[in-house]
């Protein structure tokens, strides 16, 4: 196998100096991210820092660099080839999304966006049952796959979108919320919910991987006694995430954001094997077993309501 060249002085690599919330931030890790640069493929290395105030990590990196956003062009869930794989894999996930925001919402939608809507598999699922269907999606070749299937309106950007104020039912964000920039989320968050009417509801699913990268962190301090050095993080453990999200640092997020009578689902009705289900059991029991303090669920699903009035 060809190793792939890393890549540590780049402008996109950046230092943040505090959080968002004003709490400090502190080196945790390090984790690749990879791009293309001049036709190849490489790694850049970035640092994930910690906020303990808000128990928020932010990678340093600038996801407006036009070469960071290479990046949404290699990965797999973009690919073509792979779409009816992710199709298939996805399609129990989607129709219990489905279910459970009808649910919450108290009937069936009408307006629907999902920001960060890859090949449009979820929107398909509301178009079915009738609902007219948006997505924002960053990579050029899903957009222009959807725009010649002529089934969703599709536009790059929540401010391309031109979307009317309190004129959707719900939002719908898997994965997708840290594509702000180098912007707080909850400036995204109210974005989201001055375009909700009042009742709508805001449905992300965040990747939720604070504690998993801090207990890998301090393993591996632990073993290799470098203490003043970040760990370095295998990029299936760091994902690609700009933010990982504990519940308690994106439920604030939605309060400051005028989202509130939150729901938060640990179990993901998808399609799992045999060890992913003993995972997923595991983590469960570890999380209330703890009295909520030991949170390694690898995906947080959080339902939101925009008041009314």
């Amino acid at each position: 196998m060809t190793d792939i060249r890393e890549i540590v002085d780049v402008p996109c690599i950046i230092r943040p100096e505090t959080c968002y919330c004003g709490g400090t931030l502190k080196p945790l890790g390090s984790g690749p991210f990879f791009v293309r640069l001049d036709g190849e493929r490489v790694n850049l290395r970035t640092i994930l820092y910690y906020c303990k105030k808000c128990d928020l990590s932010i990678r340093g990196l600038d996801y407006n660099d036009p070469m960071v956003l290479t990046h949404y062009e290699l990965a797999l869930y973009t690919d073509p080839k792979q779409e009816e794989y992710w199709r298939e894999r996805r399609r129990i996930f989607f129709e219990w999304f489905y279910q459970m925001s009808c649910r919450h919402l108290g009937r069936q939608p009408t307006e629907v966006l999902d920001f960060g809507c890859s090949y449009g598999h979820l929107l398909d699922v509301f178009a079915d049952k009738g609902a007219h269907t948006l997505g924002i999606e960053v990579s050029p070749q899903m957009i222009l796959k959807i725009k010649k299937e002529g089934r969703h309106q599709v536009s790059p950007s929540l401010q391309e979108a031109d979307i009317d104020d309190a004129s959707l039912d719900i939002i719908i964000a898997i994965d997708s919320i840290y594509c702000c920039g180098q912007s707080d989320p909850t400036d995204l968050l109210a974005s989201f919910s001055r375009k909700l009417r009042p009742g709508g509801i805001l449905i992300t699913r965040t990747t939720n991987r604070n504690l998993v990268h801090r207990l890998y962190t301090l393993r591996w301090h632990l073993f290799h006694g470098r203490w003043k050095l970040p760990a370095p993080i295998p990029y299936h453990v760091c994902g690609d995430a700009m933010f990982n999200f504990s519940e308690r640092a994106l439920v604030s997020r939605y309060a400051a954001a005028g989202l509130t009578g939150v729901t938060a689902y640990r179990w993901e009705k998808k399609r799992k094997r045999l060890m992913e289900y003993i995972r997923d059991v595991g983590m469960v029991v570890m999380y209330y077993a703890s009295v909520k303090k030991i949170d390694l669920c690898p995906g947080l699903v959080l339902v939101a309501r925009k008041s009314v009035g």
